[in-house]
């Protein structure tokens, strides 16, 4: 369903809109697109309910390509749709996020793979939510005490993996 409020489509992971629900589906971490946005048909916010469709193991990036203390965007297509994920490495472990700021939907990043940080905390760039690198907590801003929504990763030899 498309929302005439906020021109968001089905499916969409773009820029400034999304139709991603943000959080993880009862019995696990899996996550999908929705068919309607936040606003629904009199542009009030919604309550969206997770997919139950799950994530298939995914080669996400060399754990040396991967800038330590820092986050990166990279985008995969798994078989509900395409989506942006937040990693970030901590020496030679890495965290997994959704691109997907829990306050409104949209992406964290300003421009494709760019991030804001103060001290060492990202920063939304539509309301400048903050989050702590280590697990998403969200510190403060309009989603304060509310997490980023991980996804289940492993580094083994080498090779950051999304597990199912």
């Amino acid at each position: 369903m498309d929302c005439g409020v906020c021109e968001v489509r089905s499916g969409s992971s773009g820029y400034g809109r999304s139709t991603w629900d943000v959080r993880s589906a009862p019995g696990g971490s899996s996550l999908g697109p929705v068919a309607e946005c936040r606003h629904g048909a009199q542009g009030r916010n919604r309550i969206l309910q997770p997919c139950d469709s799950k994530f298939v193991r995914t080669s996400l990036s060399r754990l040396e390509d991967l800038r330590d203390g820092s986050a990166t965007a990279i985008e995969i297509t798994p078989p509900h749709g395409p989506i942006s994920v937040i990693l970030v490495r901590s020496g030679a472990s890495v965290s997994a996020f959704l691109n997907v700021c829990p306050h409104a939907g949209r992406r964290l990043d300003w421009a494709p793979g760019r991030f804001l940080f103060d001290a060492g905390d990202l920063i939304c760039a539509a309301h400048g939510a903050r989050f702590r690198l280590a697990d998403g907590h969200c510190l403060s801003g309009p989603c304060r005490g509310a997490a980023l929504a991980r996804l289940p990763v492993e580094v083994r030899d080498g090779e950051v993996w999304l597990e199912p």
